[in-house]
């Protein structure tokens, strides 16, 4: 919320429970919503299930380091958007984690 919709935003998600014995389990949904417009840029390795949605392990990305990852995002006028973190269970493991890292970025707009 609170954003300025005359303004591009870059946003970058990450988490890692750091426990190999759940390597390639615990995987995470995480998805954009209410965002006017965007871009997908997630790491290479991450399970895209669309435009605005990727998915990741993060039971153990310690190694891989996957994000989740949005760029040229426009608010919208009403000068918001959100990001869903959620368990993917489609994917092998009982549970999920939520994103504990994130950085957001503000630019202007290119003409």
């Amino acid at each position: 919320n609170n954003l300025e919709p005359d303004k591009k935003y870059t946003i970058t998600l990450t988490a890692n429970r750091d426990n190999i014995n759940y390597r390639d389990e615990r995987f995470t949904k995480v998805t954009i919503e209410g965002a006017q417009s965007y871009s997908n840029a997630g790491s290479a390795g991450v399970v895209v299930n669309s435009e605005d949605s990727v998915s990741f392990c993060t039971g153990y990305n310690t190694i891989n380091g996957f994000v989740a990852k949005w760029t040229d995002i426009s608010p919208g006028p009403d000068g918001s958007f959100s990001i869903i973190s959620q368990w993917d269970d489609n994917y092998p493991g009982t549970k999920g984690y939520a994103m504990s890292a994130f950085r957001l970025e503000s630019y202007n707009q290119q003409n």
